[in-house]
C-alpha cells in the first residue's frame, strides 16, 4: 500500500509539473487574441467627458470592432485603455465635448513591461474629423489637440511590431522565472497537500464537528471585547472610519491627490483599507489567542486548534459591516460595480485562511516568545506603506515591481479593486490566484504542523 501511494504521488507531481511547464511556455510563446494590452497615454484636459477607443483586430474568423471606455476628468492624467493583442486600426473618440487637451506621453503595457510610442507618429491627422489644431511642443515632447463639441475622432497609430514586442519582452525575463516560481509552488503545495491530506481532512472535519461552538465563541469574544466601554461595540467600527478618514484628508486635501482611475481617491482608498482591517485585526487578535484564553489552555479536555479560528472569525464580524459599508459607498456616489461586488466574497476568504495560516505560526511561538507581539506591530505599520493600499502600484520601476507581487496580500487588495472599479473577474487573475494559494497552502499546512508539535507545551508555560 505504502508503494502504491509513493507511486500515485510521484504520478502526481510529475503530470503537475508537466502541465505547469506547458502551461508557461504555451503563454510564453503564443500571441493570440486572447491576450490584452494596456494603451496609456498621459495628457491634461480642459474638460471631464468619456473617451472611447475603437479598434479592429485580424482574426481567423474576420474582423470585429471593440471598444474601449476611459473616463477624462479635467487636469493631469493618464488614460489607459484594453486593446487586443491583434490589434490593427484604432481610433480615438473624444465624445461631444470640446476641450483643449496637451498629450505628454503615450505607451504600451503588458504585464509590468512597457515600450514608449513616439509621439510624433501615434495621430493621423488625415483621418480625423473635429481637430481644428494639431501642433507640437518642446521638440514632440508634447502634442496640442483642440477638438470642437462634436463627435471628435482621430486615428491611431500602433505599429504591430510594437504590440508583438511588448508581449515577448513580458512573456520573457522575469516574467518567465516568476511563473516558474508559480509552478514550484503549486507542486510544492501539491505535494504537502498530499502528504499531510490525512491530517488535513481530520483539521477540516474537526473544525466543522465544533462549529456551532465556534459561533458561540466568536460572537462571545467580539462581545466581551467591548465590554468594559460605555458605548461598546461602536468603537469596533469607529476606529476604522476615523483612520480613513486621516488617511483621506492627507491624500486628498493635503496633498492633493485627485481621481485615481475611473473614481475619486477617497473610494479608491476605501477599497484597499477595508481588507486590510481585517488582516491586521485578525493578525494582532488571533497572535495573542492563547495567551487571552489560557484557562482553556490549560483544560484537558479542551480542543484548543479552534482558538485562533474563532479570534480570526470574531474579527470578520466588523469586515462584513465594512464590505457592505463600501458597496453602499460606490453606490451611492454613482459607481456600483454591479454583480462584480460579489466576488469580495471570495476574497474576504481569501482573507480568513491567510490570517488563519499566519495566526497558527505567531499564536504558538508568541506564548514562548512575548516580544512578537511587539515585532507583528512593527511588521503591520510597515506593512500598510509596502502594500499598494494608499499608494499606485505604477509609480514603482517596472524593474522592481515583481519585489511587490510576492506579497500575497497584493493579491487581495487588487482583488478588491478589482472588483469594485476596474470590473476584472478572478479567473482574469489566474496566475496571481496560483501564486496566493499555494503560498497560504504551504503556510496553512507549517502553521498547523507547528501548532501541534509546541501545543504540548502551551499549559506548562502559560
Amino acid at each position: 500500500m505504502k508503494r502504491l501511494n509513493k507511486i500515485y504521488m510521484c504520478a502526481v507531481v510529475v503530470v503537475t509539473i508537466c502541465l505547469c511547464l506547458c502551461a508557461m511556455f504555451y503563454d510564453t510563446c503564443s500571441i493570440s487574441s486572447r491576450k490584452n494590452v494596456q494603451l496609456v497615454v498621459d495628457m491634461t484636459a480642459t474638460a471631464q467627458a468619456d473617451y472611447e477607443l475603437y479598434y479592429t483586430g485580424t482574426e481567423q474568423m474576420g474582423r470585429s470592432e471593440q471598444k474601449s471606455v476611459s473616463n477624462v476628468r479635467a487636469g493631469e492624467q493618464s488614460l489607459k485603455f484594453t486593446i487586443n493583442a491583434m490589434t490593427r486600426e484604432a481610433s480615438l473618440h473624444f465624445g461631444n465635448v470640446g476641450a483643449v487637451i496637451d498629450v505628454t506621453g503615450a505607451y504600451l503595457e503588458y504585464k509590468g513591461e512597457y515600450i514608449n510610442l513616439p509621439l510624433e507618429n501615434l495621430f493621423d491627422l488625415n483621418t480625423s474629423y473635429g481637430v481644428r489644431t494639431l501642433d507640437s511642443y518642446y521638440d514632440g515632447a508634447v502634442w496640442h489637440l483642440e477638438v470642437e463639441n462634436v463627435d471628435s475622432m482621430i486615428a491611431v497609430n500602433i505599429a504591430d511590431n510594437d504590440i508583438i514586442q511588448t508581449i515577448q519582452r513580458a512573456d520573457s525575463g522575469m516574467y518567465f522565472i516568476f511563473k516558474a516560481v508559480i509552478c514550484l509552488l503549486f507542486v510544492a503545495a501539491g505535494v504537502m497537500f498530499f502528504v499531510q491530506r490525512k491530517k488535513v481532512q481530520s483539521y477540516i472535519y474537526d473544525l466543522y464537528k465544533n462549529r456551532k461552538l465556534i459561533l458561540s465563541l466568536a460572537k462571545n469574544d467580539f462581545k466581551t471585547k467591548y465590554a468594559g466601554s460605555n458605548l461598546g461595540i461602536f468603537w469596533a467600527f469607529v476606529q476604522p472610519i476615523i483612520t480613513i478618514m486621516v488617511y483621506w484628508f492627507v491624500f486628498s486635501v493635503g496633498l492633493r491627490q485627485g481621481s485615481v482611475g475611473k473614481v475619486p481617491y477617497a473610494l479608491w482608498l476605501v477599497s484597499g483599507l477595508v481588507p486590510w482591517f481585517f488582516f491586521s485585526d485578525a493578525l494582532v487578535g488571533g497572535t495573542n489567542a492563547l495567551i487571552e484564553y489560557n484557562y482553556l489552555v490549560k483544560k484537558v479536555v479542551f480542543n484548543i486548534n479552534i482558538l485562533p479560528v474563532v479570534k480570526v472569525l470574531s474579527a470578520g464580524v466588523v469586515h462584513v459591516f465594512f464590505v457592505v459599508f463600501t458597496v453602499l459607498l460606490y453606490t451611492v456616489l454613482g459607481y456600483f460595480p454591479g454583480m462584480y461586488f460579489l466576488q469580495l466574497l471570495y476574497y474576504s476568504i481569501c482573507i480568513f485562511v491567510l490570517s488563519l495560516a499566519i495566526v497558527y505560526v505567531t499564536s504558538s511561538v508568541v506564548v514562548f516568545f512575548r516580544d512578537l507581539t511587539q515585532v507583528i506591530n512593527i511588521v503591520l505599520q510597515v506593512g500598510i506603506w509596502m502594500t499598494p493600499i494608499m499608494w499606485q502600484i505604477n509609480i514603482v520601476p517596472r524593474g522592481i515591481r515583481w519585489i511587490f507581487y510576492l506579497n500575497p496580500f497584493y493579491y487581495i487588495v487588487n482583488g478588491f479593486r478589482d472588483s469594485m472599479i476596474d470590473k476584472v473577474l478572478i479567473i482574469d487573475r489566474w496566475g496571481q490566484g496560483i501564486y496566493f494559494w499555494s503560498v497560504v497552502c504551504i503556510l496553512f499546512i507549517l502553521g498547523t504542523r507547528l501548532f501541534k508539535r509546541l501545543q504540548v507545551h502551551f499549559a506548562d508555560v502559560l
